[in-house]
């Protein structure tokens, strides 16, 4: 009768051997899979909040000088009790400058291409090297009226309103909803949300420190607040489309255009750097973006990067048409 044979010790150390391989392979497999899905899912994400973001900028920049069908010339001066924000007493309510531009903020004072200082911005979190986009106007449609026409916007009353009287009077006010108006107002009037708002880039998220840089909108209420809007955008740049010879054409395009030339742009160019919110497993590597004319090089690190654009035509600013268009 044949005795029962184990393992040698040899033989038990290559099993032994044989299964760590295996192991090891299957947890190889494992951390490339693992890798790649947060590859995908920073990249989708990426994609998401650079096209929300663009979108949102572009919506705006439609907009940009409508202020409920009445012609520059007919705007009223900023109300008493108008939010503070700048150096200039009623900025906030002064329509008379519907766009304005910070280029390529450097530290220091948050100053526009029109020379006015914000006070209302967070000057030491603002992401240097990007601009910041100020846009007034008014909501597209009415929000009351004698007519009450169908397909209004809510009233609310933690609004600025611009209140256009019944049509052949000519009189527009200002109206704060939540407090007493400007002038009286009169019963037959149409009432006009106001819409002012500052985009920048600002350089963390939730809290100081935490390297997640965002879009923000500094935007009009009853007062001014802050409400940041997407997360990822680390750089806004932006250029705008000059008729000099008032033929519709754009003549010139330029970053830092002044207040007399924004006056005259018949398009704005937007551009946005967004980035990864988290760091990838793999090798650091400096990147060299285009956005428009300006050149970005970045430092070697591990987060994705990648530049939306979109160009818009701006209908609306007094320069180009003696009433403001329709949105």
């Amino acid at each position: 009768m044949r005795r029962a044979r184990g393992l040698t010790f040899v033989e038990l150390l290559l099993s032994i051997a044989l299964a760590l391989f295996l192991v090891a392979a299957i947890l190889q497999v494992y951390r490339i899979g693992k890798s790649v899905l947060r590859w995908q899912v920073e990249v989708a994400r990426m994609e998401e909040n650079g096209r929300h973001a663009l979108a949102l900028l572009v919506r705006e920049l439609r907009m940009a000088g409508f202020f409920g069908r009445q012609a520059a010339a007919d705007l009223p001066a900023p109300a008493p009790g108008a939010p503070a924000c700048a150096d200039s007493p009623g900025w906030v309510l002064d329509l008379q400058t519907p766009l304005d531009v910070l280029d390529d903020f450097a530290g220091g004072q948050v100053r526009l291409a029109s020379g006015t200082q914000l006070l209302c911005l967070p000057a030491s979190r603002l992401m240097p090297g990007s601009d910041a986009l100020v846009i007034k106007r008014s909501a597209a449609l009415p929000s009351r009226s004698a007519g009450n026409e169908p397909g209004m916007r809510d009233f609310t009353r933690s609004r600025w309103y611009l209140v256009t009287d019944a049509p052949g009077s000519g009189q527009t006010v200002f109206v704060d909803a939540a407090g007493a108006p400007s002038q009286p107002v009169p019963s037959a009037a149409t009432w006009w949300q106001l819409h002012s708002h500052i985009f920048y880039v600002r350089d963390y998220t939730q809290d100081p420190g935490d390297a997640i840089p965002v879009l923000c909108d500094e935007r009009l209420g009853s007062s001014m607040r802050s409400v940041c809007l997407v997360e990822g955008v680390e750089r806004l740049q932006l250029e705008f489309g000059i008729d000099s010879d008032a033929d519709g054409i754009a003549d010139s395009l330029l970053r830092a255009p002044t207040p007399a030339q924004l006056a005259s742009a018949v398009s704005a160019h937007v551009h946005l750097q967004v980035r990864s919110l988290r760091e990838l497993h793999r090798r650091p590597q400096a990147q060299s973006l285009q956005l428009g004319t300006t050149a970005v090089d970045l430092p070697a690190d591990r987060y994705l990067r990648r530049v939306f654009s979109a160009t818009v035509a701006l209908y609306n600013i007094p320069a180009r048409s003696g009433a403001h268009a329709l949105p």
